[in-house]
């Protein structure tokens, strides 16, 4: 077995301080410093990786001039001591008007002493479209932008825009900006807390604060709630016979458990949510005649097998002349299931926040159970209003258009094709929304 040893490698740059007389001397050494190969083996355990001139200091009738080969630069320190003999940019030269007496060289850009700012700075406007505009303004600048020889701007972000809606503030994030979730809380969110942040709070916070970068927000983790973890339930139907001698003990159960307050604890993990009496069977005088209760009725099968003694109304019957030999009681009655459409007026200022719709109502798994017995079956947006300029554009969502009336009542803003448009220039003052594409005219 060999064992080989490996010594770490260590990295040194030497720099190196040449002094000759003649300016053809230097030509010589960039000529010979191109034509070494790197990374050149000086022995077993040392090369040279690379070799750079960074500084040549020559005589300039009666001072010297130090300038930057390549890519180095001088700092803005030694620009300003020594007096640049070339402009200042981004807060480096290429030349000074002397020697440093510290025995600077120049740099490499990423060695530059650069310090850098955050300022956040807050605006007054009275009109939202300020806002607009200043996004526009901004989208149109190139980074970084200069200033003064001296400081550079990296970036420019809007970061939060807060609005009067209603009865008071609200304050938006924009783009890849969030509120904590303490601020959340602490002035109620506007909409869905996610991940230990929102997108809105009702209120203008009182620190000054504003939405901030993901990578800036602290304790997340304290504000997420754990899942609160609870039991499976399982739901058993039981069906009950009683058999009583006379009526009247079948009237005194019936009061009981009208007045029987549900749900009824049976033990800790047991409760009895409903009680229904469904059938009464009685004795008229040769033969049995069963009889439902409230709103349970006998299937038509049973009405014809017994033969019904009432109407069979809708395939279905409330008494039968027999006591059923599958002991079978009366079923609850299925009523026709309705169907409604809701119009939602939504009013908002940001229209961002139309996105945000569009991508809630996309990741709901449809139909959405709110009870027992409503179930929401679809959800579309289907009109979205916006101030265009001095008037509103009204235009209709996918697969959804304005009828024929419309479009001529109200100047359309796209073309009418088929006797329909997808855009008006107003708001409908009857609140009429855009309808589905099939339409009859």
């Amino acid at each position: 077995m060999v064992i080989l040893k490996m010594q770490e490698l260590l990295e040194y740059i030497v720099v190196v301080e040449v002094n000759v007389s003649q300016a053809v001397v230097i030509e010589e050494i960039r000529s010979s410093l191109a034509s070494f190969m790197f990374p050149f083996q000086v022995d077993n355990v040392t090369e040279i990786s690379a070799m750079n001139i960074t500084t040549v200091c020559q005589p300039n009738v009666t001072e010297y001039q130090c300038k930057c080969e390549n890519d180095y630069a001088w700092s803005y320190n030694n620009c300003k001591t020594y007096d640049a003999c070339d402009n200042i940019s981004f807060g480096s030269c290429g030349c000074i008007s002397g020697i440093p007496n510290n025995g600077d060289l120049c740099l490499l850009p990423s060695e530059l002493p650069f310090t850098e700012f955050l300022f956040e700075i807050e605006m007054e406007s009275s009109s939202i479209s300020v806002i607009n505009e200043l996004k526009k303004n901004l989208e149109n600048f190139t980074y970084p932008l200069e200033l003064d020889e001296r400081v550079e701007v990296f970036d420019v972000d809007i970061t939060t825009v807060c609005n009067f809606s209603g009865t008071g503030y609200q304050c938006i994030c924009e783009d890849q900006y969030f509120w904590p979730c303490v601020k959340c809380k602490e002035y109620g969110s506007c909409d869905i807390i996610t991940n230990g942040t929102c997108g809105c709070i009702s209120a203008i916070p009182s620190d000054g604060q504003f939405c901030q970068p993901m990578n800036e927000i602290q304790n997340i983790t304290a504000c997420v709630q754990p899942p609160t973890v609870t039991p499976a339930l399982t739901e058993y139907l039981a069906e009950i016979q009683i058999d009583a001698m006379n009526t009247p003990i079948i009237d005194q159960l019936m009061t009981f458990l009208m007045y029987l307050n549900l749900p009824y604890t049976v033990s800790d993990s047991t409760n009895i949510t409903e009680i229904n009496i469904t059938t009464v069977c009685s004795l008229n005088e040769t033969e049995y005649q069963c009889k439902c209760e409230g709103q349970f009725v006998w299937p038509n099968d049973t009405c014809h097998l017994y033969e019904a003694c009432g109407d069979i109304i809708d395939g279905a019957c409330t008494c039968i002349n027999a006591l059923p030999t599958n002991r079978q009681f009366c079923q609850l009655k299925e009523g026709p299931n309705s169907d409604y459409i809701i119009d939602i007026d939504v009013r908002f200022f940001d229209s961002s926040l139309v996105n945000y719709l569009r991508n809630l109502f996309t990741n709901i798994s449809l139909p959405l159970t709110l009870s027992n017995n409503i179930n929401i079956t679809d959800i579309d947006i289907t009109t979205v209003c916006e101030l265009n300029g001095t008037k509103y554009e009204c235009k209709c969502e996918e697969k959804h258009v304005w009828p024929s009336d419309t479009c001529t009542t109200y100047q359309v803003c796209d073309n009418i094709v088929g006797g329909t448009c997808g855009c008006i220039q107003a708001l409908p003052s009857e609140g009429q929304l855009c309808q589905r594409g099939e339409l009859s005219h």
